[in-house]
């Protein structure tokens, strides 16, 4: 993996088979060749989220396009814990800072809920794109699905109860984090409320879900701390490995468990990343 590590990584929607040949969009062809500045020869890596990773070489280029022909396989897909991400839309660039955040740190669904206090609208197609990008830059070999905004009703009323719902509960009552989080295994569910919290009915409704956790951060930064500490508690160590965070706040901040910070120098590629 490291003797590729540094080689250009694209997210494509076909099938990847060895030997077959890889017509890019015009974005991408233009990224690689303008942008990159790749040339005929050059290597590439590709993901679709179902096949792993494999080597790919750019066979030709042309303003009309450019086509890559698939190589060996170098990595295969191993499912993330089965955690899933619910939250009030915000604003727009703490919305697009929540979803990358949650691309990278492994939720497997993505879903924006209607409360209350919701003030905010998501565009589910560029929420995709910024998970595109936050896979391709993060080595996350799949892509978290992301669904329609619903109402916090709807979605409590069909709620499976095998999977473990955990809320963050601004009512001061409720459990701490850490103990609440440690008893939970996948399949699970973090649920991030709106800006002014939950209302007192909402808050009723959810009471009936098994885990509630008290957080006092921003909501942004409310994903972060509860998604940080799942890889390992469900059994798997993970880095998001090769994404510079500096400036970005995250570099500021810290395990609420440990006390350690969450920004490191990465032994993969000696750029500050996230280390958990």
């Amino acid at each position: 993996m490291r003797a590729f590590y540094k080689l250009p990584r694209l997210y494509v929607t076909g099938e990847i088979v060895q030997g077959d040949d890889i017509v890019l969009p015009k974005d991408q062809g233009h990224f690689l060749s303008r942008v990159l500045r790749r040339t005929v020869g050059d290597q590439v890596r590709l993901f679709n989220g179902n096949d792993g990773e494999y080597l790919a070489s750019i066979t030709h280029i042309s303003k009309r396009e450019t086509v890559l022909s698939a190589g060996e396989q170098i990595r295969t897909l191993e499912p993330p814990p089965d955690i899933w991400l619910l939250f009030a839309p915000i604003k727009h660039k703490r919305n697009v800072f929540i979803v990358e955040k949650a691309t990278e740190l492994g939720a497997a669904l993505i879903q924006p809920v209607i409360t209350a206090r919701t003030t905010s609208r998501i565009n589910i197609d560029k929420m995709q794109a910024h998970v595109i990008e936050a896979a391709e830059q993060t080595e996350r070999l799949d892509l978290p699905q992301i669904r329609d905004a619903q109402k916090l009703e709807h979605i409590l009323a069909g709620w499976d109860k095998s999977r473990t719902l955990v809320f963050a509960d601004e009512g001061g009552d409720a459990k701490p984090a850490a103990t609440a989080l440690a008893k939970i295994k996948a399949p699970a569910a973090i649920l991030i409320g709106p800006e002014g919290g939950f209302t007192a009915d909402e808050r009723a409704m959810l009471r009936a879900s098994p885990i509630a956790s008290p957080l006092a951060l921003a909501l942004e930064f409310c994903v972060l701390t509860l998604l940080l500490p799942q890889p390992w508690r469900f059994g798997k160590r993970s880095a998001v490995i090769g994404k510079s965070v500096t400036p970005d706040p995250i570099s500021r901040l810290h395990d609420p468990f440990s006390g350690q910070a969450l920004s490191r120098v990465c032994h993969n590629c000696g750029r500050k990343c996230l280390v958990f």
